[in-house]
């Protein structure tokens, strides 16, 4: 991806967020840097217009590695982190995703990914 790719990827979820989309729950993505071929992004979920998840991850050499996922507490089990992880797997393939160190939560997450998109 070049620097132009990452610049029109940027337009296009900030037209995203400025159309809205029409689920309760939405992601937006955005890419905060692109440095020695790695791009650093994240998604965000929202619920009724207020931010409710984060998944930060980084791009190299193809593959999404997952840093971190957040959701806030009173949102947890609720499918926002499913959605955030859905939503990188649309744009690089569930198999090319690679996980960072898991808590227990991000363990059962997984699990429940890989049975559900089939991935081992």
């Amino acid at each position: 991806m070049t620097l132009g790719d990452v610049r029109e990827h940027k337009g296009k979820h900030r037209a995203e967020i400025a159309l809205g989309l029409a689920s309760n729950i939405k992601t937006v993505q955005d890419v905060t840097g692109f440095s020695h071929g790695q791009i650093d992004a994240y998604f965000l979920a929202g619920v009724d217009g207020n931010v409710r998840g984060r998944l930060d991850y980084a791009v190299f050499k193809g593959n999404p590695y997952i840093q971190m996922i957040e959701v806030t507490p009173q949102f947890r089990r609720k499918g926002l982190a499913r959605r955030m992880v859905e939503e990188l797997a649309k744009e690089y393939g569930y198999e090319n995703i690679r996980w960072g160190m898991l808590t227990e939560d991000g363990v059962k997450l997984k699990q429940k990914l890989d049975r559900d998109l089939g991935a081992s």
